[in-house]
């Protein structure tokens, strides 16, 4: 079973000096589909073992594109975590649906939030 850390880009991977859980590890957000409250270049704390629930925000892998989306996560179906939407805050990006002619996972749950002021 392949690392889905290997699906990461690599360019857009960031050390953070902060206190977070082991294995945890942090991205620089690369486009404004998170304003108003994530912006372009805001970084965020990523953690793969945290629980993923609905509603909060997610790295998610889209297959087709082979790159990583940050966004929150709504689930599609009862139960089945392989059918999800990620909706971006900026209603300029359009959602995008998992499960069906999508295929795609998720990478890892946000957890923080760091912005230079």
């Amino acid at each position: 079973n392949e690392d889905p850390l290997t699906q990461w880009d690599s360019v857009s991977y960031v050390t953070v000096s902060a206190n977070v859980p082991d294995g945890a590890w942090g991205i620089q957000l690369q486009d404004d589909s998170g304003e108003p409250e994530f912006r372009e270049g805001d970084i965020v704390v990523c953690d793969p073992a945290a629980d993923v629930t609905p509603g909060k925000h997610v790295v998610a892998v889209i297959m087709d594109d082979r790159q990583a989306h940050f966004a929150k996560l709504r689930p599609t179906a009862h139960r089945d975590t392989k059918r999800f939407k990620l909706v971006r805050a900026n209603e300029n990006y359009p959602d995008i649906d998992v499960g069906g002619k999508v295929k795609g996972f998720v990478l890892a749950r946000a957890i923080r939030h760091i912005r230079n002021i």
